[in-house]
């Protein structure tokens, strides 16, 4: 996303491109939205536009994710919530211009999208199956196994915030997501 200075101490900086298949990649039809500040009607910048081909690559990601071992699941979970608590600034005055929100009501929601993914973090191996003995010469056993791919829709008021609650759990559990922000505060996600 291309972005514009809030005022002279923050510069919002990005990519006008899509995360996705864990590389940054320009939006296949060649889509670009503009989004503003709604306090001002100052435009901030440019976010790229997914289309059913960028959907698509999704079950390509889940091959992949669920193939992650556990630990490992666990350990890229702890490293983004560490980046999460690193650029908990940036992602506020990101939601501040976007949502319209003031800056310090926003501060709070990277340290609380870090703490979601911290717990789930801990999780991760506590997913285990069950195995039932069913008598002298039988096991009865099951496997948890992820879903599939898991789209979430986020709200526009603390889009940051919500995006980390929602992408913690199913990540955790070994699923690729989707996620879909709204067209009035896409930045941050």
């Amino acid at each position: 996303m291309r972005m514009v200075n809030m005022d002279a101490n923050h510069a919002l900086s990005g990519k006008e491109q899509l995360y996705c298949g864990g590389a940054w990649v320009p939006p296949s039809a060649g889509n670009y939205e503009e989004t503003f500040n709604p306090g001002t009607g100052q435009l901030i910048g440019l976010v790229a536009a997914a289309t059913r081909a960028e959907v698509d690559v999704a079950p390509a990601c889940l091959k992949e994710w669920r193939d992650v071992a556990p630990l490992e699941r666990a350990s890229i979970l702890q490293e983004i919530a560490a980046l999460l608590h690193k650029r908990g600034d940036e992602l506020a005055m990101m939601d501040a211009a976007n949502c319209g929100n003031p800056y310090t009501e926003v501060r709070g929601d990277a340290a609380i999208a870090a703490a979601q993914m911290e717990f789930f973090a801990g999780l991760v191996t506590e997913m285990k199956g069950d195995t039932i003995p069913l008598g002298p010469d039988r096991v009865n056993m099951t496997l948890r196994q992820p879903l599939s791919v898991v789209a979430r829709i986020l709200a526009f008021n603390h889009p940051f915030m919500f995006c980390g609650g929602k992408v913690a759990a199913p990540l955790a559990a070994g699923n690729a997501v989707i996620i879909k922000p709204q067209v009035q505060a896409p930045l941050s996600a």
